[in-house]
């Protein structure tokens, strides 16, 4: 056996041997690559939230209001308002840390809303 678990090939192995015990070797991290990939809520993938590029009337409109999707919650408001910019070329950036060093994010849903003051 060496080290990294491959079996060591007999004296004279071919060249069909050397690619199955790579092929195996691969399978093994595709395995392991797909058992971090399974479904989690929403509040389980993500572990906490970090920041936001502005916030309108904080803290009742603030980030943490992100992750649930209802739109009310127990009488307030459940969503994130940007302060927003004059400039259209300002991004608004949320930033969140992940449950997992390993993620796959599959769909984000938004709802964005453009309020008008009069």
């Amino acid at each position: 056996m060496i080290a990294n678990g491959l079996k060591e090939p007999a004296e004279g192995a071919t060249e069909n041997f050397v690619k199955e015990q790579s092929s195996e070797s691969e399978n093994r991290v595709y395995t392991f690559l797909a058992q971090g990939c399974t479904s989690f809520p929403v509040r389980g993938l993500i572990f906490e939230q970090i920041y936001a590029s502005s916030t309108d009337n904080y803290p009742e409109e603030s980030i943490h209001n992100t992750l649930e999707p209802r739109d009310r919650v127990a009488r307030r408001a459940s969503y994130w308002s940007s302060k927003g910019h004059s400039n259209p070329v300002v991004l608004e950036t949320l930033i969140y840390k992940l449950a997992r060093d390993l993620c796959v994010i599959s769909e984000i849903n938004m709802q964005p809303f453009h309020g008008i003051y009069i």
